[in-house]
């Protein structure tokens, strides 16, 4: 008899995130190998997400998250097993549920978790005792899963330091891929002489976008009519970045794409030949830049949290700083560089969705 899985996840497409696409990864996953699967999460007046394979539930928005959820009542009992895939659903967990319940729960840590709750909580966090409840969610589940070798030294290296007990060693599960889905297609071959560009993640300002921008100005002032910069997403810096790139005169060098779903992400890689997004966070993983990559697209990142477990093709550059993005790209262009499709996918196979979903099968089946 398959087991019955429970997701709460605060963050789920059509929602922009990492952590909600992984829920819906590992709902897909989970659903197609025989798994019931019910996805709880919050509806935010977005078109909401339809699946055949599996069942969500949606809770309405009453304007505190932590809250919502709590307005759709489970029968607990009738899951096996419980992923807690962000902060939200830890915290509301370590509210309402009882030790048995917590003892089938496995908790999601995707990146700035640490600081998001232990280190930089908000004021409304501090007053909703946050730290506190997610603790106890984490002591009393049945495992702990990190995203990234980085993200489990950072959470373990804090807790020790900060007395954190949650009687566990976070395990790492590194996020994959569909690697059907974002594939080279056959006319994905870049033109010489003409390079595309593409950036894919919310639009914020601390994603690297005037940093961006700056170097993208400087190689269309070196080299008139070469570079075009693709972007996918949207967020609160968009308005911003728009006026900048007009001021700029490059309005007609960018092309703005919004939100799309990973089908229209993997079509504009394909209509691209590099990938780049020089964050100044500590990235737990780094998704986009493994999306891009398998299908076939060299990444550019600065030398932050975990990119170093992601960038693994040799024509990536992990960078120490924005000069060495703009040396990169201008030699690309003095040397006529053609993207090398075929072997920068082969260098990141290894990080497929079926290989994460064997792993986190691996723990499931530990909970009895």
């Amino acid at each position: 008899m398959s087991k019955s899985i429970l997701i709460f996840s605060d963050e789920f497409p059509p929602d922009v995130g990492g952590a909600g696409f992984v829920a819906m990864q590992y709902a897909e996953s989970l659903s197609s190998v025989g798994y019931k699967v019910t996805v709880s999460t919050r509806f935010k007046g977005k078109n909401k997400q339809n699946s055949a394979r599996y069942f969500i539930k949606y809770s309405l928005d009453i304007g505190l998250s932590i809250f919502s959820h709590w307005l759709v009542r489970w029968d607990l009992q009738k899951y096996d097993v419980i992923l807690l895939n962000d902060p939200a659903a830890m915290y509301i967990a370590g509210i309402f549920f009882g030790k048995k319940n917590l003892s089938k729960c496995i908790c999601f840590f995707h990146g700035s978790e640490v600081e998001y709750i232990f280190k930089k909580p908000k004021l409304v966090l501090k007053f909703f005792n946050y730290k506190f409840f997610v603790t106890r969610a984490l002591r009393h589940s049945a495992n702990m899963i990190v995203v990234s070798s980085f993200l489990k030294k950072k959470v373990v290296n804090y807790f020790n330091q900060n007395g954190v007990s949650i009687n566990k060693t976070p395990v790492v599960i590194r996020n994959g891929v569909d690697k059907l889905l974002f594939s080279p297609v056959a006319n994905s071959s870049q033109k010489r002489g003409k390079y595309f560009l593409v950036s894919c993640s919310r639009v914020v300002k601390t994603k690297g976008y005037v940093e961006m921008l700056n170097i993208f100005f400087r190689l269309n002032k070196k080299f008139p009519n070469t570079f075009h910069w693709n972007i996918v997403g949207d967020g609160v810096f968009m308005h911003d970045l728009k006026l900048m790139i007009s001021n700029l005169n490059l309005s007609k060098c960018v092309t703005f794409f919004g939100v799309m779903d990973k089908e229209g992400v993997a079509s504009v890689y394909n209509k691209s030949d590099i990938f780049w997004l020089l964050s100044q966070h500590e990235e737990g993983f780094g998704l986009s830049w493994l999306e891009a990559q398998i299908c076939g697209l060299p990444a550019i990142s600065l030398n932050n949290g975990a990119v170093k477990e992601v960038l693994l093709s040799r024509h990536s550059l992990i960078a120490e700083n924005t000069m060495e993005v703009y040396d990169y790209l201008a030699r690309i262009v003095d040397n006529g560089f053609i993207v090398p499709r075929a072997e920068v996918r082969s260098s990141v196979l290894e990080l497929s969705s079926e290989v994460m979903v064997q792993n986190l099968i691996k723990i499931i089946n530990e909970i009895k």
